[in-house]
């Protein structure tokens, strides 16, 4: 906007937990008052308040419509604080249309916590899966995770033994509700009855200012000029490797992403360049669109869509560059090919250079 190419905004870099936190849950006459770092405890990107309101088991928290899966099917959770477990389905299944034993963006409590808002709730209360083998049931250390500067929700996490207690007097355990969830696929949430949790959740958080970086190459259609099509790629990495670095002596040093994501960035300023020097043939106007925060949870991204530079309803499709390159005996791998039904014509019409070109329908991940 104006001179800048930079798009800025805050996120959370660290945060203190503050003294006034507290959790009762009454049931009728009975109180049960649970310990703040024993218990359970606010997570650093939480929203700070005060709520008393029922309980609603949410299975992993998910809406998945790719997979034919939502946790929140049937349900209404306005208001209220949903139990929602980590991870997600089937996660030991070779098989599972989960991508099997990977990870799917859907696994990330970033995500967890935005649809749990998105549907209304007050409250999302985190809880660890079934523990595998040699695992045990922790709470997270507080201020470890990197998220949004506030994800809009008060966001706590609780052991296991305390979620359960909540949900013993509906017959139900944390365990069988999961076995159930993975054996059927099918969503298993349910209103707990006759419960209130009160939650004071009190967290100060430490914020840096960081950018996306944006430019715009006018269209000269007078038709489609007014229809930008974005390309683009994410120029952050894992920082100094505090977190997620799969090489954990070397934290402190820059962990520099050829892959993930200088691969994507540089095709992203070639393409400006070429588009550039090539303007006057260009019938739709292209936004180019360098954002950060993605490996800290899509946060880049998901602040473009919300301040975006050019209007999202003349937005008419993005182009994602997410790990370009790599290609072995001339098979390149194209994600995200269901997310629009003209995609796939397209994609088969742009080969012409002799490469294998196999696609994958979903649009989660790069």
């Amino acid at each position: 906007a104006g001179k800048s190419y930079f798009q800025k905004f805050r996120v959370t870099v660290g945060a203190e937990l503050g003294k006034q936190n507290s959790a009762t849950l009454v049931r009728g006459a009975e109180k049960l008052a649970f310990k703040v770092s024993t218990d359970w405890q606010p997570l650093n990107f939480s929203d700070s308040g005060e709520a008393g309101t029922a309980l609603a088991f949410a299975g992993f928290g998910i809406t998945a419509p790719e997979f034919q899966y939502d946790d929140y099917l049937h349900m209404d959770v306005t208001g209220k604080a949903v139990i929602v477990m980590r991870q997600e389905p089937q996660k030991d299944d070779e098989k599972s249309k989960f991508d099997g034993k990977t990870p799917t963006q859907h696994s990330q409590i970033v995500n967890k916590a935005i649809n749990a808002r998105n549907h209304g709730a007050k409250v999302m209360v985190l809880v660890n899966d079934l523990p595998g083998q040699g695992e045990e049931d922790f709470l997270m250390k507080f201020g470890s995770l990197t998220g949004p500067e506030n994800a809009g929700i008060l966001l706590v996490q609780a052991k296991r033994e305390v979620v359960d207690k909540w949900l013993a007097p509906s017959g139900k355990t944390l365990a069988q509700l999961q076995k159930e969830i993975d054996e059927k696929l099918a969503s298993q949430s349910y209103y707990v009855p006759d419960a209130r949790l009160d939650l004071r959740v009190d967290v100060r958080r430490i914020t840096a200012e960081t950018q996306n970086v944006v430019g715009v190459l006018r269209g000269r259609d007078p038709n489609l000029a007014g229809e930008a099509v974005v390309i683009g790629a994410h120029y952050d990495h894992l920082g100094l490797g505090e977190r997620n670095s799969l090489a954990p002596s070397q934290a402190g040093k820059v962990h520099a992403g050829a892959d993930d994501n200088a691969s994507g960035t540089s095709v992203l300023l070639e393409l400006a360049r070429a588009l550039g020097e090539r303007k006057r043939d260009l019938r739709r106007s292209i936004v180019f669109l360098a954002f950060t925060g993605e490996e800290l949870g899509l946060l880049g991204s998901a602040y473009y869509t919300k301040n975006p530079e050019w209007p999202l309803e003349k937005t008419a499709a993005m182009i994602n560059l997410d790990m370009v390159g790599r290609p072995k005996d001339g098979k390149l791998i194209i994600g995200g090919i269901g997310s629009s039904p003209g995609f796939k014509e397209i994609v088969e019409k742009a080969n012409r250079t002799g490469l294998q070109v196999a696609t994958t329908a979903g649009a989660f991940g790069g």
